[in-house]
């Protein structure tokens, strides 16, 4: 299955509802090119161009993962939802959500999903899916703070183990944003947050900004490298996010991307604060954009899986091919 992905300005506000962006920076000041190309932190320069913003020069290399969890094996018998033929491939064991988007077909709602669509869709169709026939597709229009997810909070997920979670998900993006068309930046986007009750603050989000990017809130902290997020094909995401170690893990078709523990390159506040993570309670996929953009933005998400332990990427069913 997999789902487009839009997302905006917004921010979940303790009561449930969205709260706009106005005022706030909206993602780390532009790096400058000595410092792309070195790995080193971004400036507080933000006269620096985004010319070559995630193409110039080698991405510094990730330090080691988070030990906390070992990888699980995937299981053919693993529980998921669905068409049995999918399943078999959707490669779930061990984990306490697994979601082919399978049994969405003919416009039945997403429930237990919940949804929030703020310039653009959130809808299961047949245009692209990785191991059954469907999936979720994201759509997002072009302007600035559009949000369009799916969430999932309590049982089965949460209280997550030791306050720590792995997930997988397949992803088919296209015509990800680069440069703003209303500023000289580059658009900050979200595709994974995770937060928790209003006692426990802070959020932790993977994104992009011209890279991959981790961000976190309060304080809007960053830490960024070059490489660039897979589009026009699958792409098998997994996450660590574990609030024992206040650290973040994220992987792309089985390599690891960028780790955090406790700080990142920096703050737009200007603080060095720790990323201290919440007691994770909620879990939204899709789209949020912050600065204005050109494109029009779709993502598509399938095999979603989410558990204690690593799970592994999905495995391609030769009786139905990816798409």
């Amino acid at each position: 299955m997999a789902i487009r992905l839009a997302l905006a300005c917004f921010v979940l506000s303790s009561s449930g509802a969205l709260a706009g962006c106005a005022g706030k920076s909206n993602g780390p000041p532009l790096p400058v090119a000595d410092d792309v190309a070195d790995g080193a932190a971004f400036t507080d320069s933000r006269s620096a161009t985004t010319s070559g913003v995630g193409d110039a020069g080698a991405a510094p290399t990730p330090p080691e993962p988070s030990p906390r969890m070992p990888p699980a094996d995937a299981a053919a018998d693993a529980p998921v939802s669905g068409d049995a033929a999918a399943a078999a491939f959707a490669g779930c064991s061990g984990a306490r959500l697994c979601e082919d988007f399978e049994s969405y077909g003919d416009g039945k709602p997403l429930t237990p999903w919940k949804t929030s669509s703020v310039g653009g869709t959130v809808k299961v169709d047949d245009v692209h899916a990785f191991s059954g026939k469907l999936s979720a597709h994201v759509h997002v229009t072009p302007g600035g703070n559009r949000r369009v997810q799916f969430s999932r909070g309590g049982a089965p997920l949460f209280p997550a183990e030791g306050n720590a979670f792995w997930g997988r998900m397949m992803v088919w993006a296209s015509h990800l944003p680069k440069l703003s068309n209303a500023e000289n930046k580059n658009v900050h986007f979200d595709v994974v947050q995770s937060n928790g009750a209003p006692a426990t603050p802070g959020e932790y989000r993977i994104s992009g900004m011209g890279g991959v990017m981790l961000n976190y809130e309060p304080h809007d902290c960053w830490t960024w490298v070059s490489k660039q997020i897979p589009q026009d094909k699958w792409a098998c995401w997994e996450w660590l996010f574990d609030g024992g170690t206040n650290s973040i893990d994220f992987y792309v078709d089985g390599q690891l991307q960028i780790h955090l523990t406790s700080t990142g390159q920096g703050c737009v506040d200007g603080t060095r604060s720790v990323w201290a993570a919440p007691q994770f309670s909620d879990l939204r996929l899709g789209w949020v954009n912050y600065q204005s953009m050109a494109e029009t933005v779709d993502m598509w998400i399938d095999d979603v899986a989410i558990g204690s332990q690593r799970i592994g990427c999905a495995a391609a069913n030769p009786a139905q091919p990816p798409r």
